[in-house]
């Protein structure tokens, strides 16, 4: 998609700010600028980029193929999924920009929620109960 989106702005294309690779600390002062969170995979389970966008608050659109790992945030209207197609794809994008009050309302409903679920704290102590249960059944 890279081709197709540098074309777009190379024709006068405004709303689109394409990063290319982008080291940590600007990674995470774009997801502080933005809203939605744009992720069209076809192989990935559970990506750590919309983890992190998550925890920052960003609404996601991202393809079907991740239902599974994603399906309880779907359910809270935090996540959205898309068919790998130019139109589906624009839909949602569309449908979610026309909601964008809504979606900054939620935002930090998403970060607490996704910062219990998956941040580093909430790992850990996930991680030390099943070492801790092991322990416990193996001794």
């Amino acid at each position: 998609m890279k081709e197709a989106i540098e074309s777009s702005i190379s024709n006068g294309n405004k709303n689109i700010k394409f990063l290319g690779i982008a080291d940590e600390k600007e990674l995470f002062e774009e997801y502080e600028r933005s809203d939605i969170f744009l992720y069209p995979t076809r192989w990935d389970s559970l990506p750590t980029t919309i983890l992190e966008a998550l925890c920052s608050g960003l609404y996601i659109l991202t393809s079907e193929s991740l239902m599974p790992s994603f399906k309880e945030e779907y359910s809270m209207k935090y996540l959205e999924f898309f068919k790998i197609t130019s139109d589906d794809i624009s839909n949602k994008i569309k449908h979610a920009a026309d909601n964008i009050q809504n979606l900054r309302r939620i935002r930090n409903d998403i970060s607490s929620y996704s910062m219990n679920k998956y941040g580093i704290d909430s790992v850990e102590k996930k991680f030390e109960k099943i070492l801790t249960d092991l322990v416990e059944k193996y001794s």
